[in-house]
């Protein structure tokens, strides 16, 4: 079953940390059952009836997002979502394409007029000065006469975009998932380890790595916190991808971090920002893993970008668009193990998802 479209606006506005009216909540509930869903926590909104106590109704919706794993902890893809569905009901003149120019444009201020969302305001304004005037200077081009038709065509690109971008994202999920299952099977074997007993992070260590990484970067980083939750660090043949987990928290501090731990994030980035050599470069840089002596992946602290250094002289090797590609890239560098029966099975999921 497929959430009905309602949810798209609510996972956005619940990302963006809006007010959300309980008449519209409570219809969404009452539509979410009428689709098929049937939670205990979903039948309690669907038959609440006005006046709506904004507490309680905010606590049952939380509820409910939760026992139906309804996830809006990464902000710039459930808006991205929101964006799509927006743009495909446009599509099929169920709205008109203003309309959607004009939540978007509202989206792209609340976000700080970030790059990716300004093509929205800008054609927003480009329209709405032409309702009125013969000019506008918000888009190169744009006339009374071919404006519709210059969002059209952007929607039509825009949405072509994201469902390449989705599909290579599922891609690159899957393939790490695949390969994560593999180190499982042989870690033993090979001499591969998973730091943590349970294989992944908990909200403790969460929460510390957050307040941690928010001083030395502003970026939205949910994707790898996302991949962290799966698995909290690994070792595996060169290369060794950071764990989160602290040697020890002190008392009830939680800005307190031990990083003695050989193989926490606190760690390794201690000691690449004092190398003598080339710590000036490694701090512009909250990195990640490592592949032994050849090469560090990380996140620029200013650009957000990702990248493959070398850690010899502090060049770039490659760059990432994802972390998920980043992820992809170092688990590739490190998998061969000498071991003919992991060698091989590695190599199956190399073809199956068409690395080279």
């Amino acid at each position: 079953m497929k959430p009905v479209e309602k949810t798209f606006e609510i996972l956005a506005f619940k990302a963006l940390g809006r007010d959300i009216d309980g008449r519209t909540l409570v219809d969404w509930a009452i539509d979410m059952l009428v689709a098929g869903y049937n939670t205990e926590y979903l039948t309690i909104l669907a038959g609440e009836r006005e006046p709506f106590n904004p507490f309680q109704i905010e606590k049952l919706v939380n509820n409910v997002l939760s026992e139906l794993q309804l996830d809006y902890s990464d902000m710039g893809q459930t808006i991205r979502n929101y964006a799509y569905y927006l743009i495909g009901i446009s599509l099929n003149n169920e709205i008109d394409s203003y309309e959607v120019l004009g939540i978007l444009k509202r989206i792209c201020a609340e976000l700080e007029y970030e790059e990716s969302w300004m093509d929205f305001f800008l054609l927003y304004y480009a329209k709405d000065d032409l309702l009125y005037s013969e000019n506008q200077y918000y888009w190169d081009g744009a006339t009374r006469e071919n404006i519709d038709q210059i969002i059209l065509e952007y929607f039509i690109k825009w949405k072509s975009n994201y469902e390449y971008e989705v599909k290579c994202m599922e891609k690159y999920k899957n393939c790490i998932k695949d390969f994560l299952d593999l180190i499982n099977k042989y870690e033993h074997e090979i001499g591969g380890n998973i730091f943590t007993q349970n294989n992944k992070t908990n909200d403790k260590e969460i929460d510390i790595f957050k307040k941690w990484i928010s001083k030395y970067y502003e970026h939205d980083i949910s994707d790898y916190i996302q991949f962290m939750k799966k698995v909290n660090g690994f070792c595996f043949g060169v290369s060794t991808f950071y764990s989160l987990n602290p040697d020890s928290i002190v008392g009830s501090d939680s800005n307190y971090i031990d990083s003695t731990y050989s193989n926490s994030i606190y760690k390794h980035n201690e000691v690449w920002w004092q190398d003598e050599k080339l710590g000036q470069i490694f701090q512009q840089y909250v990195i990640f893993s490592d592949d032994g002596s050849i090469s560090i992946y990380c996140i620029n602290k200013d650009n957000g970008k990702y990248y493959r250094i070398d850690n010899c002289n502090g060049k770039i090797l490659e760059e990432y668009e994802t972390f998920d590609e980043l992820i992809l890239r170092a688990l590739e560098v490190s998998l061969y193990s000498g071991d003919s029966g992991f060698d091989e099975e590695y190599e199956k999921i190399k073809r199956k998802y068409g690395i080279n």
